[in-house]
């Protein structure tokens, strides 16, 4: 009876310490995340492939030259900046020098019909100031003697793959959305085939949000690329300005951003990359042509020596034009557009 006493005991004590020891399990329910749950795309949902094969018939690449004539001022006649503006500089040059000024980017064909193509691009692809000055630093580094002054003589333009226009003209801009429209005049009688031109809808750049997928198609360096990114950051402010982690380079500037409509699956353009934040430094430069620009030399350079900027990307902060900012520029535009005989009814917004 009484090893019958202990054996109970033990027993009750036995389960009473693995009740104590016992793991309380705690039962979490975790958030189930669905791919519509933004309007556009966290990841690339689909094979799309095609459809960016298709976008880059609308891409392409633009060049632009701005040749200048100028006018090299003495220093010791101390000119300033308005009596530069006013006087004869050619009677009061030591000489006369011509220089151009170079740019590339990237543009896509909004419209075309068997006359023209309309396209898009960033501004400063395609802007250049009609008026270059330069001063000699004196008195403590402030700029108020005149040293030289440049005028813009002629502007070229050369677009890839659109073959046998008569002529190019930028018909708009906005330096402060950093686009610009170009028209494009063809030989209607040389042009076997209507040049193609976007068929992907504006899609709508206030349903962006940070962590969406993005594509950049684009010219960087020359080359045309597909590359991707996500959204980084959009501007709460009235410009919108969104910030993508794409890869971009010289060259990209125009590039068109497209994402997924993740309701509808459909592809849609949502901005154009303008440009990458980047840090500039100054350096002293051979003059051009002098055969010690690029290479090696054991001669001692004894020519003009000039200042020149290098800028020094910051690769992964990509600026982008919002679509929408885009899409409102070309409604207030409406009758300018009429002027060119250009229906933006036919440009899919």
């Amino acid at each position: 009876m009484k090893n019958k006493l202990i054996t109970i005991l033990f027993y009750l004590l036995f389960f009473l310490i693995l009740s104590q020891c016992s793991v309380r399990r705690y039962v979490v329910e975790e958030e189930k995340l669905s791919i519509v749950d933004s309007y556009y795309s966290n990841v690339p949902i689909r094979d799309i492939s095609k459809y960016l094969k298709k976008a880059e018939s609308y891409v392409k690449f633009i060049s632009s030259i701005c040749y200048y004539k100028g006018y090299v001022l003495s220093e010791r006649l101390k000119i300033s900046e308005r009596e530069a503006r006013l006087i004869d500089l050619q009677k009061f040059a030591e000489r006369e020098i011509f220089f151009n000024r170079t740019s590339s980017g990237t543009a896509v064909v909004l419209y075309s019909d068997i006359e023209k193509a309309l396209l898009l691009t960033c501004a400063h692809v395609i802007n250049f100031p009609d008026t270059i000055l330069s001063y000699y630093y004196i008195e403590s580094g402030k700029k108020n003697v005149v040293e030289s002054v440049g005028f813009r003589i002629k502007q070229e333009f050369y677009i890839s793959n659109i073959p046998d226009y008569d002529s190019i003209e930028v018909i708009l801009y906005d330096r402060n959305l950093d686009i610009a429209f170009i028209l494009v005049h063809l030989k209607s009688d040389k042009i076997t085939s209507i040049i193609p031109s976007l068929e992907f809808p504006f899609g709508d750049s206030d349903k962006l949000a940070i962590g969406n997928f993005i594509y950049l198609i684009g010219y960087p360096s020359g080359f045309k690329l597909v590359t991707k990114g996500i959204i980084g950051s959009i501007k709460s402010d009235k410009s919108g300005e969104i910030i993508v982690d794409a890869p971009f380079n010289r060259g990209a500037s125009g590039s068109i951003v497209l994402a997924i409509n993740s309701i509808t699956s459909v592809v849609e353009i949502v901005g154009i990359a303008r440009s990458s934040a980047a840090d500039f430094l100054q350096y002293l430069a051979p003059e051009r042509g002098s055969g010690f620009e690029s290479a090696e030399s054991l001669t001692p350079y004894r020519g003009e020596i000039y200042i020149s900027r290098y800028s020094s990307i910051k690769y992964g902060i990509t600026q982008v034009v919002p679509i929408n900012a885009i899409r409102n520029y070309i409604r207030n535009n409406r009758s300018l557009f009429n002027k060119y005989r250009i229906n933006i009814d036919n440009i899919k917004m």
